[in-house]
């Protein structure tokens, strides 16, 4: 339903009901469609809004908008720490080894701090240090024991 000034009177754009058919009509009683000449009485007509597309649309992006923002912004850790934890991790021996050997330690390191990652969130790390450590060595020995075991 439109609302149209026609002939400087304010007058309703309504589909009827019963054909479909568009019709202009000034606000009154006992109106009928120009079409097939039914009654629209007992009918309610409201003006369309945009809420019947709106809202869903809203609903899909604000979830949407959610899921990838929670994809892009895992709980990762700044790239200073992860740095550090494996350059500590690395370089842990103090002693000179050779750079397959280095690469090879590297690795065991980087798939240590993978698998302590997925039970310690950064907020975690920063109040069970201690307990991040004790499951990095674990994970990081884990690591070495599947490399070895495997071949």
């Amino acid at each position: 339903m439109t609302f149209l000034t026609c002939n400087n009177k304010l007058n309703m754009n309504i589909e009827c009901p019963h054909c479909g058919s568009e019709n202009c009509i000034a606000f009154a009683k006992n109106i009928e469609c120009d079409s097939c000449k039914k009654s629209f009485e007992g009918f309610s007509f409201v003006k369309k809004k945009m809420i019947t597309v709106g809202v869903p649309l809203l609903a899909f992006a604000a979830i949407g908008g959610f899921r990838a923002k929670t994809l892009l912004s895992e709980d990762r850790y700044p790239l200073k720490y992860e740095y550090a934890i494996i350059d500590s991790c690395v370089n842990s021996s103090r002693s000179t080894i050779y750079n397959h050997e280095l690469m090879k330690k590297r690795d065991l390191c980087l798939c240590g701090l993978s698998e302590t990652q997925k039970t310690y969130s950064y907020s975690e790390f920063n109040n069970e240090q201690e307990g991040f450590l004790k499951s990095f060595k674990k994970n990081v020995d884990a690591c070495k024991t599947s490399r070895t075991g495997n071949r």
